[in-house]
């Protein structure tokens, strides 16, 4: 280390090669050949003394050690001197490089093709940013409009960017009343997607969040979509400030913090919307089970999901005969007689249910697909299905936990009640008769394209692969397509399926039942007391 600082400060005689680093040419030259420095004669004490505090200097080298320090200081001089002019240099060259070097992005920004992208391809990506895409879709067309003069053009040129209005009374919310009239002006006459809601607790809006409401609701004929979550306040607000008719809107969705508080006058604020087609009501919130009867345009629906009490989803279906899909969370005190007669809904496909009790209420001929428990009501309603229509499709059937459930000879009629089916999930354990009809009956199921299973830990493993010797032969019959399975059984063959998989058969495992069923079961049939 010593001998390295030495030949820093007094340098060296010898000569190196260098070599360019872009050519490689070999070229000489001496270590003080650029600086135009004279050799610096050192002084002749010993290192000893110099590069330690141990040892005391000699009388003799007394003279040595101070003629050294002004030689040295004007050494120094000189040397900053020429560091000085190498450092103007140096600036200069970094100067020259830095630009040089933005220069060279700017040219090759110049060749992207994102600049050739037509604006038509553009608009179609800046699509991709909104819903159903991008669920928070606030600031989307704040970014791609701020990132260049194009795209600026290009945003404010489609008013569909900016149609999904954002309000969320949580005091973080950045919109104020300019930025939102802005926005609505520039989505023109587009259907809005508005999301309204007001944080659990958070008690009475003020001023600000009133007036950011009063201007959305001024704007109410061009709602197309829209989803509240709040309290009562929210309700008045909608009476008080939309005073337009709701000419465009289709889907609604509301979920109320707290029902106790509702007053019914407040329950009629959508009742005047032409178009409306799909509505959810408390579907994530069923907190309290006190019954909220909305007033809605019911004959024109197509979709109604949300939780309820018995009684109250009643008088919905009474009026809503035109309903194609259906999931109700039921809530409350169940009757112990189903009424008389039973509501008819000619046109339902789709029916999820989380109480099977309900089943009794209801006339389906036309059901494609049914969701809800295994228990003692599913059985008696499929044969009653059956015997009116052959239509049903798709049938999946969880654990039981809002009634008793059906007896384990139940799956094998069950079954049997509709061979139309050609998707089936069983998403709970499997009982060993019905392992063996599965396998040994070719007509068990004879339409069966897609099974899902789910996984159990008393489920014997005999039962397992009786059910998957049932799949082979299914298989080679050329009807079965695809299976679900829960693996989530230590004992289970993990090399299962090896041939149907080898020839084609799509195959998907799951961890647990819950993930299985949440493949199976669409969003919008989706029972969120099931979670």
């Amino acid at each position: 280390m010593a001998s390295y600082y030495f030949d820093l400060m007094y340098g060296s005689s010898n000569t190196e090669s260098n070599s360019c680093p872009n050519c490689m040419t070999i070229c000489e030259s001496s270590d003080h050949s650029d600086l135009k420095l004279t050799p610096f004669t050192p002084t002749p004490v010993s290192r000893d003394i110099l590069d330690s505090s141990d040892h005391s200097p000699l009388e003799s080298q007394i003279p040595f050690l101070r003629d050294f320090i002004p030689r040295g200081r004007t050494r120094l001089a000189v040397l900053n001197e020429n560091i000085a002019l190498l450092k103007a240099s140096l600036d200069k060259l970094v100067e020259e490089r830095d630009a040089l070097d933005v220069e060279i992005c700017k040219h090759e920004g110049a060749l992207s093709l994102l600049r050739h992208i037509p604006l038509e391809i553009l608009a179609l990506v800046f699509a991709f940013t909104l819903p159903p895409y991008q669920p928070d879709a606030a600031s989307a067309p704040w970014t791609v409009s701020a990132v260049c003069a194009r795209w600026r053009t290009t945003a404010l040129s489609q008013p569909r960017l900016w149609a999904s209005i954002d309000l969320k009374y949580d005091r973080r919310n950045l919109t104020n009343g300019f930025r939102l009239e802005t926005q609505l002006r520039r989505s023109g006459e587009i259907p809005l997607h508005a999301e309204f809601s007001v944080a659990d607790g958070l008690g009475d809006m003020n001023d600000e969040d009133i007036h950011l409401f009063r201007i959305l609701g001024a704007h109410s004929g061009h709602w197309g979509t829209i989803s509240l979550t709040g309290n009562s306040d929210t309700l008045w607000l909608i009476k008080g400030f939309c005073k337009d008719p709701f000419s465009l809107l289709r889907e609604l969705t509301i979920e109320m913090l707290d029902h106790r508080s509702i007053h019914p006058e407040s329950l009629d604020g959508f009742k005047d919307a032409p178009v409306l087609q799909r509505v959810v009501v408390n579907k994530l919130i069923w907190m309290e089970d006190i019954p909220v009867r909305f007033v809605l345009p019911w004959p024109q629906l197509l979709l109604y999901s949300g939780s309820n009490s018995w009684a109250t989803h009643l008088h919905a279906l009474h009026r809503a005969h035109n309903l194609v899909d259906c999931c109700l969370e039921i809530r409350g005190d169940i009757p112990t007689v189903p009424p008389s007669p039973r509501i008819l809904l000619p046109r339902l496909r789709c029916l999820s249910l989380s109480n099977p009790r309900f089943l009794e209420c209801l006339e389906t001929p036309a059901l494609r697909e049914l969701y809800c428990e295994f228990a003692i009501p599913v059985l008696p309603f499929l044969r009653r299905l059956q015997s009116s229509s052959r239509e049903l499709r798709k049938l999946v059937l969880w654990a039981a936990r809002s009634c008793p459930p059906a007896p384990a000879a139940d799956f094998t009629p069950i079954v049997d009640a509709v061979p139309t089916i050609t998707e089936l999930a069983l998403v709970l354990s499997l009982p060993a008769a019905f392992a063996y009809d599965f396998y040994s009956r070719a007509d068990l199921a004879p339409a069966l394209e897609c099974l899902s299973i789910g996984g159990h830990a008393a489920v014997p493993l005999g039962v397992h692969i009786q059910v998957m010797d049932g799949i082979e032969r299914r298989w080679q019959g050329r009807l079965l397509k695809s299976v679900k399975l829960v693996l989530d059984e230590p004992e289970f063959p993990a090399a299962i399926l090896t041939t149907p998989r080898a020839q084609g058969m799509k195959f998907a495992t799951f961890p647990q039942n819950e993930t299985l069923l949440r493949d199976v079961v669409p969003p919008e049939m989706w029972i969120e007391s099931e979670n």
